[in-house]
């Protein structure tokens, strides 16, 4: 017996709230909205990635929590199907056969889903149909994408039929490429912009095929949500009232309100709830909450044109998301798979690794046994009780270096 283990979402007040597909991470706006509607606001799953795979589309629900980690990962069909990693912020899928492969992730704002097969007809057959659902910038209306996976007449992998539901999308050129070691790539890029014009954010489809070093070939299919960038606009433009909203660890609603002047720096900043730290230094601002929860804000100037980026760097303890799959798996859920071999250990409470075995169909569920380094005692949970829902810190490196909104 398969059990869903879905967390209900939670209703959050303040401004409006941009949603990875769950629980989100607020962005900035150029006013603040009326507080009598902003009660109303409720984040909301909207994430969905459908991947063509077998002659059947295979769709890929989403959730996320605070801070950015996975709360949520529903298959359809989820028959067949086995989570061999679980992590806050990654997870992975085989298929009873063992010729294929789903990888789930989330970083920093951004998501991603990734088949893998054996080769290009397994994501072709059927008519290699696919698309994405999601709200990109949180104004509570969804987008959808589509494409079609096809191969060309000498067998390498191309992108066609790509369209959206949003008249303003931009759609780049599909781009082919042969390496040396004959591994072929096509990519194409939709990129929206906010109704202010104030950010922007892309949907990458990418599909690969590798020539194996034993003469056989394997294919991936990847799509990609870009975290959501600040765009240069015209000081006078950009000048004014200025408001972001997220979500704290504890599930509590977060908001900073802020003026920016026309030479780019930073005033009047309120946040709520209050925050334990406010730095402002000029054109920079670092608010730091008690509860869980972090943001900075930068003001980016150049030629008479002003950029806002604000980056949530909120870290919150997070248990492995819940799955609608048997589960056959080592986890360690104290790391965060953000290919991140420099990852600081600030606030580093012990390694966590969970052991969980697939649903014995007795009615109790799948159990989870943890074990804690450097000091802490295991313990064995069922993983349908609400009481496993703690975990280990989520650790994220603060380095700026792939941040560039």
């Amino acid at each position: 017996m398969r059990r869903s283990l879905i967390r209900p979402l939670m209703a959050v007040s303040g401004a409006t709230v941009l949603t990875l597909g769950g629980l989100g991470v607020g962005a900035a706006h150029a006013a603040p909205p009326d507080d009598s509607t902003a009660a109303a606001a409720v984040v909301t799953s909207a994430s969905t990635f459908t991947m063509p795979l077998f002659g059947t589309p295979l769709t890929v629900d989403l959730t996320t929590g605070p801070g950015g980690t996975l709360s949520s990962v529903t298959l359809n069909p989820a028959d067949g199907m086995t989570a061999t990693t679980l992590k806050p912020n990654k997870v992975t899928f085989v298929n009873d056969a063992g010729t294929a492969k789903v990888v789930v992730k989330t970083e920093r704002g951004s998501q991603s889903v990734e088949a893998k097969a054996g080769s290009l007809d397994d994501f072709v057959s059927g008519g290699g149909l696919g698309s994405w659902r999601g709200d990109v910038f949180g104004t509570g209306t969804a987008t959808t994408v589509g494409y079609s996976i096809a191969k060309l007449p000498d067998g390498s992998p191309d992108i066609t039929g790509i369209n959206s539901s949003d008249p303003t999308a931009q759609f780049g050129t599909v781009t082919r490429e042969t390496d040396d070691d004959g591994d072929q790539e096509a990519k194409i890029a939709v990129t929206f912009l906010s109704a202010d014009g104030s950010q922007t954010r892309s949907l990458t489809i990418k599909v690969e095929v590798d020539l194996d070093d034993d003469g056989s070939h394997h294919a991936e299919v990847k799509v990609s949500l870009s975290k959501i960038k600040g765009v240069a606009r015209p000081a006078d433009q950009v000048a004014g009232a200025h408001v972001w909203t997220g979500v704290l660890c504890s599930g509590a609603p977060a908001r900073v309100d802020y003026m920016v002047a026309t030479d780019g720096s930073i005033s009047n900043v309120v946040a709520t709830p209050t925050a334990s730290r406010l730095d402002v230094d000029d054109d920079e601002l670092d608010v730091r909450w008690s509860e869980g929860g972090r943001v900075e804000i930068e003001v980016d100037g150049d030629d008479g044109q002003l950029k806002i980026s604000a980056k949530d760097r909120t870290k919150c303890e997070a248990a492995p998301p819940a799955v609608n799959t048997d589960i056959s798996t080592t986890t360690t859920v104290e790391d965060r798979d953000d290919d991140d071999d420099d990852d600081d250990d600030h606030g580093r409470r012990g390694e966590a690794t969970s052991t969980t075995v697939a649903d014995a169909d007795d009615g109790t569920g799948p159990s989870t046994t943890s074990e804690v380094s450097g000091g802490g005692t295991p313990t064995t949970q069922d993983d349908d009780s609400d009481s496993n829902r703690g975990s280990d810190r989520d650790h994220r490196n603060d380095d700026d270096d792939d941040d560039d909104d």
